[in-house]
This record gives structure tokens, sequence and C-alpha cells, in this order.
């Protein structure tokens, strides 16, 4: 579904002021979804593997994680663990792993490692926006 057909009473409000990280390896990839969350409403940054997305914590406030499970230099599962073990008890971000592989064993270790939940590649619009703001409204 196009994201002109979410409601645009839905689309403002909630994520105004939202920050969300893409954590993509693939230059294409990172653009075609910065594109898509943000005309969402969504702020959207971009990291290239999971250890840029450990440093661009330590400078911007993020509210959630669109993080790639499969990445060179530090993949989404180390770069999830790390995170997490960073976090305080009453800081902690939100992580959704993204994968073109949507087996159970893969969404598995994505809990496993600390995500709030996982998307499969290609996530449609409508499911994509769903699945954020569900993540966005139980995070606080």
């Amino acid at each position: 579904m196009p994201t002109k057909d979410i409601p645009e009473s839905t689309k403002t409000g909630l994520r105004k002021g939202r920050n969300i990280l893409v954590v993509e390896d693939n230059g294409t990839n990172r653009l075609v979804l910065s594109h898509k969350l943000s005309k969402m409403g969504f702020e959207v940054c971009c990291a290239e593997n999971g250890l840029e997305a450990i440093k661009f914590l330590d400078r911007v406030h993020i509210d959630l994680i669109l993080m790639d499970v499969s990445m060179p230099v530090m993949d989404g599962l180390e770069a999830t663990r790390r995170i997490r073990q960073r976090e305080s008890n009453d800081s902690s971000v939100s992580i959704v792993g993204f994968s073109a592989h949507n087996h159970a064993e893969v969404r598995g270790m994505c809990i496993d490692a600390g995500m709030d939940d996982f998307l499969c590649k290609p996530a449609t619009d409508e499911h994509m926006f769903d699945k954020l703001n569900r993540i966005l409204t139980t995070s606080g």
C-alpha cells in the first residue's frame, strides 16, 4: 500500500519529533527506507553498519532503530547486543530487525539479541507503518 493511502490524521502527531535510525549497508535500501519513513512523518538518520549506529547513539537521541541483520563491519545482532549492554533500565531505544530472510530462526536470533521486533524485506508501507507505530506507542 502506498504511503499516501495512510490517513493523514494518523500520519501526524504520534511520530512528530520521533527519530528513527536506519542501519543498512546497502545505499539504495537506505535511500528508499529513508524516503518512505520521511513520507510517513518520521525524522530519519542513517548509518551504514552496526558500529556506526552505536557511535551515532552517543551523539543523537533516537527513538527507534530499524536494524539490518546482516551487514559488514558489525552486523545488526552484535550491534543490538552492545546497545542493550550500554543501556540503563530507564533508557532504552526500540530496535526492529530487518532482513530478507523470513525464517523463524532469524526472527528468534533477533529477539535473543535484544531486538523488540522483526520486519521482513521488503515490507509494505502499511505493514511497516503499523509495526513502527505500535512499537513507538508501547515504548512511550
